[in-house]
């Protein structure tokens, strides 16, 4: 069982295993990029990221497809950043607060947990599942 986006479910159907995918589970699931207030760089808007690390879970994850969607829809291409797999949410957190990347692609609880600790980051992006 995977709890998740749906690329899940696409990936584990790819690797030939029987997928029965169901529900949603969470009301407003959606992707934050946040600015690291540990960045060196100036970072205030999409188009800042080129050159930047950006965390993402793994290459090819939900978040790694939003960063991917956001490049190019500000006129970036995804070889403009070098994205950095850092795990799961305490990773993110990790390598947030660490400096490790300049932006992080994820969701709550621990966006919720830097923006708590670092009120003053900068969030460049949000999506809600109601958006498109």
């Amino acid at each position: 069982m995977v709890a998740g986006y749906y690329e899940h479910s696409i990936r584990v159907a790819a690797q030939g295993r029987n997928v029965r995918s169901f529900v949603t589970m969470t009301r407003y699931p959606g992707n934050v990029l946040i600015v690291s207030p540990m960045s060196q760089k100036k970072i205030e808007r999409v188009e800042d990221l080129k050159g930047t690390l950006v965390g993402v879970p793994d290459p090819g994850s939900q978040a790694h497809l939003f960063v991917n969607y956001l490049l190019f829809r500000h006129g970036l291409s995804a070889s403009d950043i070098t994205p950095v797999s850092i795990g799961g949410q305490a990773g993110g957190v990790a390598a947030v607060e660490r400096g490790k990347i300049d932006v992080w692609s994820g969701f709550d609880p621990g966006i919720s947990l830097v923006l708590k600790r670092h009120p003053n980051a900068r969030v460049l992006a949000a999506r809600a599942a109601r958006q498109v």
